[in-house]
């Protein structure tokens, strides 16, 4: 596992998110993608295809097993399962029987119950969710939160991670109790930007429970598993016994192995909480390809399938978005709608291609599996239905001279606005400049590497190489200045940042006052043991010091403490991903109250430097370095507060 210091913001990331963009190819799927193009027409062939990138994908993420489902024309086509289960009892997996997590893959399972409710004339999708609850969504715009928002996540709540998972069933509240606890902020208006929500897809599934009198869970099971034939599937936690068996473990990859996971408990169950097996996943893929049809089911209208299916948002024409709930793209020319899921030992992705009639369904059992699933459907995609040759944009002549309305640092849209997690922020920047050749280059969009857009018509790029699917736009939305305020990518948004918010000037705050504190750590007891030695040597120099110099030292010594204790008890301890994973524990809870000493510290400094000037406190030098740490102090808490950890 990767132990360097930032990885508790890694972490967070995990957390906030039950989906993540699918990634982009790596090695080991580039070497099985790139081979020759295959018609879907024989389950053998596929088989073979799968059986070898599966072993490489597995091999090259310590992932130890993954289960594959692929429909076509109305039947499964293929599906079959890979490594183990359970790796101390050598338990292989079975598509038909072993139970994986698919995460966010759930969500369509409540948007699927939601949009039922709608046909029957229980629901409906603009109005106002409140009048559908026993509590209440502040009315922070004048716009109301409705059902169509939370389809397409437009909601405009604030992003939550902390407090998605915890370790045992008695840690879990009632779905209605969890939501009324929980509420996040408001922070934008309903339908402008769609900013991903757990919160939002929990408040939907208990709009369900709410409307149809049972426990959601039990209405999934008698509307969606009941006519589809899942019998292997649950959003039930703990799971019932007769499935329970069958339910893969989990794994974390630290040290060279593989370490079991406990079983994950969903806060927010209609979220992220199913367990199903591959093959009861196919069916559910078959009954949407065939817009609400299952043998003799069915389980939608077409019309209310063809919905779900059809880009109902998005934030610019030239982009994909969302259908209701369905996430819809072009994906190598072909319309795609389906859904990527993370928890933090599984990830999965299922991809339906209408045009083709197939779906497709893959998820793995490691916390380092969301690459091969993200390899694993793009080497799918590029083997049977590659993508069209296209030719590469040419950079405008005159680009140059208005690029800078472009470059800076944006932050997404799906971020936490009022709790520590804003602090993961840090690592995640988006940061555009222009190359001089008339290209932009975007470092953090697609990982650590950075990728480069040509100008095809304003606001508008498309990738200036091949690293990229050809498909792929950046677009940009202009204040009235001019400058571009927005930047989005896929179904995402991005918020450009002022200067003091960029995580360049931030990191650099946060690096100028952990030197500040380590020095002033270092010197001031180094002064009080020199100053120890030359009263012995000179006894007739009086060299001591006042009883308000002793105090000010002390509170610039103090200060400098809880600041390095701080900052090196936060990332050292969060450095394993078991120590927070499933919430903050009771050492780092207490460490929030670190910030607040600062802060008080901060008030002592500032007033003791007062002093010093005014009662001329050691050397013109000694000033000098006291001031600079309360500027330091002063900045600091500045710092904690921006990032809301004061």
């Amino acid at each position: 596992m990767n132990k360097r210091p930032y990885f508790l913001l890694l972490v967070l990331i995990i957390l906030a998110a039950l989906i993540l963009p699918l990634p982009a190819t790596s090695q080991a799927g580039e070497a099985l993608s790139r081979g020759q193009q295959a018609e879907l027409d024989d389950p053998q062939e596929l088989e073979a295809f799968v059986d070898g990138l599966v072993a490489a994908l597995m091999d090259a993420f310590h992932v130890p097993g993954m289960t594959v489902a692929v429909v076509k024309d109305g039947r499964i086509f293929f599906a079959k399962g890979y490594g183990y289960s359970d790796l101390e009892n050598r338990v292989p997996v079975s598509a038909e029987e072993t139970l994986f997590r698919p995460g966010s893959v759930s969500k369509l399972f409540t948007w699927t119950a939601v949009m039922q409710l709608v046909e029957a004339g229980k629901l409906d999708l603009d109005a106002d969710v409140n009048s559908y609850l026993d509590f209440q969504i502040p009315a922070t715009y004048p716009q109301p939160v409705t059902l169509r928002n939370l389809l397409t996540h437009t909601g405009g709540f604030e992003d939550q991670g902390l407090g998605l998972f915890v370790r045992t069933e008695a840690e879990l509240f009632p779905l209605g109790e969890g939501l009324s606890k929980t509420i996040p902020q408001r922070v934008y208006p309903p339908g402008e930007i769609s900013s991903y929500s757990n919160y939002g897809a929990g408040l939907a599934g208990y709009i369900v429970e709410r409307v149809s009198g049972a426990p959601f869970y039990e209405y999934v099971e008698e509307n969606i598993f009941k006519p589809l034939g899942m019998e292997n599937s649950s959003f039930r936690q703990p799971l019932p016994a007769k499935l329970a068996e069958n339910m893969s473990k989990g794994y974390l990859y630290s040290g060279g192995r593989n370490h079991e996971g406990v079983f994950e408990y969903v806060q927010p169950y209609p979220a992220g909480a199913l367990s199903a097996t591959a093959t009861d996943l196919a069916a559910f893929m078959v009954a949407h390809l065939q817009n609400g049809q299952y043998g003799e089911s069915r389980i939608l209208s077409e019309e209310t399938a063809r919905a779900m299916h059809t880009l109902q948002f998005t934030h610019d024409t030239h982009l994909e978005g969302w259908g209701h709930g369905f996430s819809v793209s072009t994906q190598n020319g072909l319309q795609v709608f389906g859904h990527g899921g993370d928890t933090i030992y599984f990830h999965s992705g299922m991809m339906l291609l209408p045009e083709k009639n197939v779906g497709v369904f893959v998820s793995t059992n490691s916390d380092t599996g969301g690459q091969a699933r993200g390899d694993f459907l793009e080497a799918f995609l590029d083997r049977y239905y590659p993508a069209p040759v296209t030719e590469l944009p040419r950079p405008a002549a005159d680009f140059e001279e208005r690029s800078s309305q472009y470059a800076g640092t944006y932050y997404p849209a799906r971020m936490s606005h009022s709790s520590i997690e804003k602090i993961i922020l840090l690592i995640q920047p988006v940061v555009i400049n222009a190359t001089g050749d008339g290209l932009l280059e975007a470092s953090g969009l697609m990982g650590p590497v950075s990728s480069y857009w040509a100008e095809v018509e304003p606001n508008v790029f498309h990738p200036a190489d091949n690293e990229l699917p050809a498909s792929s736009t950046l677009v940009f939305k202009p204040n009235g200045d001019g400058t571009s305020q927005y930047l989005f990518f896929s179904d995402m948004a991005f918020i450009k940042q002022p200067w003091y918010g960029t995580s360049g000037f931030q990191m650099g705050l946060l690096t100028i006052s952990l030197i500040a504190a380590l020095v002033a750590f270092i010197a001031i007891p180094s002064r009080a043991v020199v100053g120890r030695y030359y009263r012995k040597d000179y006894p007739d120099q009086d060299v001591r010091s006042s009883l308000g110099q002793t105090i000010a030292l002390w509170a610039a010594w103090v200060f400098s403490i809880a600041l390095l204790v701080f900052w090196v008890t936060f990332f050292v301890f969060m450095s394993d991903l078991n120590n927070v994973i499933f919430g903050l524990p009771p050492i780092l809870n207490a460490l929030m109250y670190v910030p607040w000493l600062a802060a008080v510290l901060t008030l002592a400094l500032a007033a003791f430097t007062v002093l010093a000037w005014l009662r001329g406190y050691w050397t013109l030098t000694g000033r000098i370095a006291y001031t600079l740490l309360a500027l330091v102090a002063v900045v600091h808490t500045w710092f904690f507060m921006y990032w809301n950890l004061l």
